[in-house]
């Protein structure tokens, strides 16, 4: 059964034919699904019955074909070139650059940090979610200063200006010759821009999803059961809306993606 099970986790996570939260939690039983036959193959191996081990070890081998998903082995190769040029682009959910001073000196020396890295990277268009620049910070001014002369934000309103600004934004050291955004709902959203690069253009789509804004630290603090399984069905509804949210969202990007003339 738990084989029967595993298979089809693996499945939904290589082809996910449906739609719906349910399958959602499925998937995110798969590090349950590779510990579970991690356990079962130790206990094959000091077993007297070594054939035993050849199913976990099987199961843990198909396993391993989502690896690369989450960690890269592969050795660094050069960028893919457009008219003799390469570029990088970065991608950082800066989470206002811990923009808050009622968490203490020690989040704010963290936030200040932060900005410095971000300005010392050495890439050519830079896309941040939550991202925080005020007259106090001026990271947008720092940026400026590094290159990026190009700017994109997502839902720009009389209250959202470069100087003064909270929200989705895309930098660019090349020109960006046109641009779009969506809103999904309050921070989140994608920016989309066209973007010159030599004599080719690229489009380069900005996405923030749903933000499932859970409170895990909170579960932890529990210490009665009648408080763990409120906490936890908060978690599990709250995991719920997610998988509703990013369902809706990713008809939209495979939409922008698809209608795209230019390299995504």
């Amino acid at each position: 059964i738990f084989v029967l099970y595993s298979l089809l986790c693996y499945a939904l996570l290589y082809w996910f034919p449906f739609d719906g939260w349910f399958w959602g939690f499925i998937m995110m039983s798969f590090p349950i699904v590779v510990a579970g036959h991690l356990v079962v193959l130790l206990f094959a191996l000091f077993s007297a019955g070594k054939k035993n081990m050849v199913l976990p070890m099987f199961m843990l081998i198909i396993a391993g074909v989502f690896l690369p998903r989450t960690f890269q082995f592969k050795p660094k190769k050069p960028g893919e070139t457009l008219d003799g040029k390469t570029f990088k682009v970065m991608n950082y959910n800066v989470h206002g650059f811990e923009n808050d001073n009622r968490h203490g000196a020690k989040i704010m020396h963290e936030g200040k940090n932060m900005k410095e890295w971000v300005v010392s990277q050495d890439v050519d268009i830079l896309c941040m979610a939550e991202y925080v620049s005020s007259s106090a910070n001026n990271i947008s001014g720092s940026l400026k200063k590094k290159g990026f002369k190009h700017v994109r934000q997502y839902n720009e309103s009389k209250f959202n200006r470069p100087e003064s600004y909270w929200g989705m934004i895309l930098f660019s050291k090349y020109p960006i010759i046109a641009a779009k955004d969506t809103v999904f709902e309050m921070q989140n959203g994608m920016i989309q821009a066209d973007i010159k690069v030599g004599k080719d253009t690229v489009r380069v789509v900005s996405i923030h999803l749903y933000s499932m804004t859970l409170r895990l630290n909170t579960l932890a603090r529990q210490r009665t059961l009648d408080a763990i399984l409120v906490e936890g069905k908060k978690a599990a509804r709250h995991i719920k809306q997610g998988f509703l949210g990013h369902a809706r969202e990713l008809e939209a990007v495979l939409k922008w993606t698809k209608d795209s003339p230019y390299p995504v």
